[in-house]
């Protein structure tokens, strides 16, 4: 009775925090064919070209001197925050970047060590701008103490102390993924949009996302929970755009 009454919670959360969220179609309605599939599994990707640390930053300035034109002023037509970005290098062999703090974005060394195009890095550099851009870290903080409150709100329905633990808990996660798979889509568009504006091979930044999602770190399948679209379905949607389909 007790696990029922969990479950029952659970999903009585998930619709409550949908409706107060307006939530868009997941990227789970997408239909990745066959043959996208098999594209990503036999494309010939180019080897990686190892830096060090200092070649590496270099790169990495380059790149952002060449998108910061179209990156501050698509800031500037589309959001209300700074449109100015505190780089940082980190020395470890990780394939990943991330967007912190106060537009703060952070690269490891082997996400430059990984890839052999300029427009791999390049994407992903504007990917991460596309989140301060779109004010995303502060929209996912929001979303998690809204669904945290929602669920407690809901749990005090309940004369269990651990349910209403749990409650606030599962609001806070629900809250927080129900947006993410959604700015996820937003960054990749705005990044897209920061590539072509700087004049770069979009075949080449193409590449980049097929990397990410053959190294692992965009996932070849995506389920419910997912923070991220998979990488085939950000691929879908990459083509789609191209071909004026989204």
């Amino acid at each position: 009775m007790f696990c029922i009454r969990k479950c029952y919670l659970f999903f009585f959360i998930i619709i409550q925090v949908s409706l107060c969220g307006n939530l868009q179609a997941s990227s789970n309605d997408l239909n990745v064919s066959p043959e996208l599939l098999k594209e990503i599994n036999s494309y010939k990707l180019k080897k990686p070209i190892y830096r060090t640390r200092s070649q590496a930053k270099l790169l990495l300035e380059k790149v952002i001197a060449r998108i910061r034109p179209s990156a501050e002023s698509i800031c500037a037509e589309l959001s209300e925050t700074q449109c100015d970005w505190e780089l940082e290098v980190v020395s470890g062999n990780q394939f990943n970047a991330y967007a912190s703090g106060k537009n703060k974005i952070s690269f490891y060394t082997g996400l430059v060590r990984g890839i052999h195009y300029e427009e791999e890095l390049a994407f992903v550099v504007a990917h991460e701008m596309g989140h301060h851009i779109g004010n995303h870290l502060n929209k996912a903080k929001r979303s998690s103490i809204l669904g945290a409150l929602l669920g407690a709100a809901i749990a005090l329905e309940t004369d269990s102390p651990e349910i209403a633990s749990d409650a606030a808990n599962i609001g806070a996660y629900i809250g927080r993924f129900s947006y993410s798979r959604q700015q996820e889509i937003e960054a990749d568009t705005i990044s897209r949009k920061i590539l072509i504006d700087s004049g770069y091979d979009m075949e080449k930044a193409r590449a980049g996302l097929i990397r990410l999602t053959r190294t692992g770190l965009s996932k070849a399948t995506s389920s419910f929970g997912d923070s991220h679209p998979s990488g085939p379905e950000r691929i879908l949607i990459w083509d789609a755009i191209e071909a004026d389909k989204l």
